[in-house]
């Protein structure tokens, strides 16, 4: 494995959607987040928070 890298996809999603999956994939994605920092900073692994691009 590698240490810090988490990934979160189109794979989550069980069958195929009938629309652009975009939105979907992207919202699993946020939903993910609060987890996978728990999770990480349960582990020892360093979390900084950037800010977004102008």
């Amino acid at each position: 494995g590698h240490p810090g890298l988490f990934v979160t996809d189109g794979a989550a999603v069980p069958t195929s959607l009938t629309v652009n999956p975009s939105l979907t994939i992207a919202a699993l994605a946020e939903r993910a987040v609060p987890t996978i920092i728990t999770r990480a900073q349960q582990t020892g692994i360093p979390v900084s928070h950037g800010a977004p691009l102008p």
